[in-house]
């Protein structure tokens, strides 16, 4: 009352006036505490006076979520498991994102280790998940070994062989890019020389490949050495000069030399004729000193 008289005096109201300020108050306060309870339905206020009972969660629904809370492990393949089992079997989000877009871009998993490649699992996991995981363990080589059969053998073909001393036109020309006209060639500085005696002098001859003469040095020879030495001191001037290994001014030489002073060996011709040791080697069979 004394609360009443003071809001009415403070105001200056009547007492009907201030009577009505206060229940407008009294109003509005309780409009604010029923406003949750009035925007409900019907339904729902009959549930929240406990008319009708309010309805549970389905079971199923309850017994996901519930095992959702626990660490329960159960079988599974990699490659069909859902979302839902993945969280429930405790994979990490980005394991998860991992694995579901490596199935989509067509990849699977055929053994179990093939999950710590993919999904990035730490070692620990996939050693909890090892015994769920519905995939065979990686395949290791047998043990046995298996034998194959050894290839057939080709029988090696006859060694080739050629006498440079003995063949004819018709046997040098199956060597690789020699013809009829090379291999006439060959002969007539065969007889040029009196005869081969070492395969390089091939090398001497003139129009000769080098695939003709690498051929020759793995496949040719000289079996037969019938040389019939020049004598330096007596021979004609027209026989010396036939030989292709002394040139005009060199039997002009001789011929002056072997007058006064006859040539004792191929050392005493070497130093006249000023031979490097390499053609004096290849001369040394041609000619004879008596």
């Amino acid at each position: 009352m004394r609360f009443f008289n003071k809001f009415k005096d403070h105001f200056e109201l009547t007492s009907t006036q201030a009577s009505a300020v206060l229940a407008l108050h009294i109003l509005l306060v309780a409009c604010l505490f029923c406003a949750p309870i009035l925007s409900k339905s019907s339904k729902e206020l009959a549930q929240y006076a406990g008319i009708i009972p309010t309805p549970q969660p389905p079971t199923a629904l309850l017994k996901i979520k519930e095992s959702l809370k626990q660490d329960s492990l159960f079988l599974f393949n990699p490659n069909d498991v859902t979302d839902l089992q993945m969280r429930q079997l405790g994979f990490a989000p980005e394991s998860r994102k991992h694995l579901t877009n490596y199935r989509n871009k067509g990849g699977q998993f055929r053994y179990k280790k093939d999950l710590l490649k993919i999904t990035k699992i730490d070692t620990a996991m996939l050693h909890k998940l090892q015994a769920f995981v519905q995939l065979p363990e990686y395949k290791t080589k047998s043990a046995k070994l298996k034998y194959k059969p050894f290839p057939k053998q080709k029988p090696k073909a006859k060694k080739w062989t050629l006498d440079l001393n003995t063949a004819d036109a018709e046997a040098l020309q199956k060597i690789p890019y020699i013809g009829a006209k090379r291999a006439k060639i060959i002969i007539n500085y065969r007889k040029a020389l009196g005869g081969y005696h070492h395969i390089s002098q091939l090398e001497e001859v003139y129009g000769m490949d080098e695939k003709s003469i690498a051929f020759i040095h793995k496949h040719g020879r000289i079996a037969t050495v019938k040389i019939a030495p020049i004598s330096i001191n007596r021979a004609e001037f027209k026989a010396l000069l036939r030989h292709p290994y002394l040139e005009y001014e060199m039997v002009k030489t001789i011929c002056n030399q072997r007058e006064d002073f006859p040539f004792t060996n191929i050392a005493h011709l070497q130093s006249v004729l000023e031979w490097d040791d390499q053609k004096t080697q290849m001369a040394r069979p041609y000619f004879s000193f008596d």
